[in-house]
């Protein structure tokens, strides 16, 4: 039965069985070009074995959602038809077969965590060196880093592949992530410094604006494996990825991560009460994100859910009702939250309940106010811990909420928090030590968030100021200091821009929704244009003010360019076996705005291969904050200029040698 150097369709997909290689649905092998076994005659037993293989879709579990659920989930998923167990392949292998090499297939055809545990139980090592198609080597690791899947590293760590390997050249995951030509690596820089990648041999490297965000994060705060282990009992180890969810915010960080530890970790000392907390702030700034990624990283994605009260009309959208729904039988209905928490009740849970303060001015079909009968229906839950299920058949039984955290999100106290940004612009900015953060807490939480939430819900009625005193921490969201604003800008100009590096989408078949003009057209931006993207930042509407730029500036003036044709003179360039176009968006100084060049602007480069920010020492980074007045300014202390003159100022000083392109990365 001859097999050599043709291309298989098995149930797995197409496999060369000349260099072993996964192709998907290409017919044509994509590393040696053999052609495909268009008969099926050969491979036969090798056919079988792999349709053995699952085909890689969602409907298992990941590896973290089993290691993080509850004893009754890890049963069941163990228990259930598929699980996310190593135990679930019981085949055995093919005399010839290289587990490790069928790892490295796996990881290049992107499939699911299960095919990679299959291949480790077999005795595929995650840190092995492949020299067969570079002779420095690379591990697998490397390989999901160049194809930028974020989801492939996230599954090779979780499987002890080694963040910090260094490969014949030197070169680690983290170093090729920042090198990535075909693909934008910064999204990538920052999953692997969260997963603990060290920054230290990144001296020399061209960053972007980003990159050295990230790298500063990484300085302030480094993963530490030790207090990883001291988290994993509780099933808490993911919490110290949290300074790598959001940009800024490092008040509300700290606070959040330190009342969840002591909440999960020593019930008893919470008082078997549920953990609730309130997040005022402007909008924009992170709430809604970072609360969604610290729900995906502590529970299973079934025991989180988001509802927002601006919806809601009346108690039983939430508690539900014995007096009126849909069910004839015995005309009750369930609440939203009522039927979250009964299907969930005893387990760790995360309620996100956004715009809070909306119910206050809330009034059903009858004209009666609603606030008052919604607020009171917390009361129960929050300061109980158990919530009386509404329905006819429970017979009042009670609903276990104990382990539950609810997070109420709101918008009220915004204006006092951006006064208090800018009367106080030193402390706000630091926000690094426990000097500084208990400084927050006493002249904005205690001062003026308390006492204007304590009168808001005395507002509505006396009697709910008991409702108030059950939130067991104010943690407000500030606005952005103007590095963060320049960050933010990159990274949602990055995000518009790395869509245009994947090929057109003008397929009649695809969707009218999903289709796009541009592709295969790789640009660059200088830090110029972040820093003009920046001064469009409202306090009042956060990230979203600097979207409205990317979108209406640096969008429309790539589909314009290449509605124009203007863009078909562009570069072209080859990476790896593709050929792509390449093009700079700059900004004209004397009338800034954004144009687009066909080659890089002529800039130095020596601020670039610095030392970058993220490998100093924390110790080194207080110094140069001490270098500041370490007074905190009175509450109404005014500030010397505003933050638009500000960066004003700043782009109006900068000269050419002060900023450069980014890299080609």
């Amino acid at each position: 039965m001859e097999s050599q150097g043709l291309v298989l369709e098995t149930a797995g997909g197409f496999y060369c069985s000349n260099c072993t290689f996964y192709n998907g649905d290409i017919p044509q092998c994509a590393m040696c070009e053999h052609p495909r076994d268009l008969d099926g005659a050969a491979g036969t037993d090798f056919a079988d074995r792999l349709a053995q293989e699952d085909d890689g879709t969602d409907d298992e579990q990941s590896l973290d959602d089993v290691q993080n659920g509850s004893e009754d989930t890890r049963a069941e998923a163990l228990a259930s038809p598929h699980p996310a167990a190593p135990h679930r392949y019981q085949g055995t292998l093919t005399s010839g077969t290289d587990p490790n090499q069928e790892l490295l297939n796996a990881v290049i055809s992107k499939k699911s965590i299960s095919s990679l545990q299959r291949w480790v139980l077999h005795g595929a090592n995650t840190n092995h060196v492949f020299r067969e198609h570079c002779k420095f080597g690379r591990s697998a690791l490397c390989y999901a880093v160049q194809q930028n899947d974020a989801t492939m590293v996230s599954n090779l760590l979780a499987l002890d592949a080694d963040v910090n390997m260094k490969m014949d050249d030197g070169e680690t995951a983290l170093s090729l992530a920042i090198k990535n030509k075909k693909y934008d690596g910064t999204d990538m820089t920052r999953l692997l410094l969260s997963k603990g990648a060290d920054v230290v041999s990144m001296e020399g490297l061209k960053l972007n604006v980003t990159m050295e965000y990230w790298m500063e994060q990484a300085g302030i705060f480094p993963v530490d494996e030790r207090r990883r282990k001291r988290l994993e009992p509780f099933h808490l180890s993911n919490i110290v990825e949290l300074p790598y969810c959001v940009i800024g915010q490092r008040f509300a960080m700290h606070s959040i991560r330190d009342m969840i530890i002591q909440f999960w970790t020593d019930q008893q000392a919470a008082g078997h009460k549920p953990l609730v907390l309130l997040l005022p702030g402007p909008p924009g700034h992170g709430k809604t994100f970072l609360c969604k990624n610290i729900a995906d990283a502590l529970v299973p994605k079934d025991n989180s859910i988001l509802i927002s009260l601006s919806g809601t009309r009346d108690d039983a959208d939430l508690f539900g009702s014995r007096h009126g729904g849909f069910t004839r039988s015995d005309m009750s209905s369930d609440g939203q939250l009522v039927a979250f928490l009964r299907s969930r009740q005893g387990k760790r849970n995360i309620v996100l309940l956004d715009e809070f303060e909306k119910l206050a001015d809330l009034v059903n079909c009858l004209g009666w106010g609603q606030a008052e009968r919604i607020y009171n229906s917390f009361l129960e839950p929050w300061q109980d811990g158990y919530l009386t299920d509404p329905s006819r058949n429970s017979n009042g039984q009670k609903i276990d909420c104990r382990q539950t955290i609810f997070v109420c999100m709101s918008n009220r106290g915004q204006e006092e928090i951006i006064k208090f940004a800018k009367a106080n612009p030193t402390v706000y900015k630091s926000q690094q030590d426990d000097s500084d953060r208990h400084w927050i807490k006493v002249n904005l939480v205690e001062r003026i968030l308390k006492p204007l939430w304590e009168k808001f819900f005395v507002g509505i009625k006396p009697e709910l100021v008991a409702l108030f005193r059950r939130f067991d921490a104010v943690i407000p969201f500030l606005p952005f200091t103007e590095k963060e604003q320049l960050v933010v800008a990159d990274t949602v100009i990055r995000s518009y821009l790395a869509r245009y590096r994947d090929p057109p989408q003008t397929d009649p078949s695809i969707n009218l929704a999903h289709r796009r003009m541009i592709g295969d057209l790789i640009v660059h931006h200088s830090r110029k244009v972040a820093l003009l993207a920046s001064e469009s930042y409202c306090p009042f509407e956060g990230a979203s003010s600097l979207q409205k730029y990317a979108k209406n500036e640096i969008s429309s003036l790539l589909a314009t360019k290449f509605f124009n044709t203007e863009l078909d003179a562009a570069p072209k360039v080859k990476i790896g076996e593709e050929i792509k176009q390449e093009c700079w968006i700059d900004v004209i100084p004397d009338e800034k705005r954004c144009h687009i060049a066909f080659s890089p602007p002529q800039e130095s480069d020596e601020d670039e291969k610095k030392t970058p920010p993220g490998v100093q020492t924390p110790a080194k980074m207080k110094s140069e904050d001490q270098q500041q007045p370490s007074t905190h300014s009175s509450l109404h202390d005014e500030h010397e200029a505003s933050p638009e003159e500000v960066r004003r100022a700043r782009i109006d000083k900068i000269a050419g040698h002060e900023l450069h392109p980014l890299s080609q990365n």
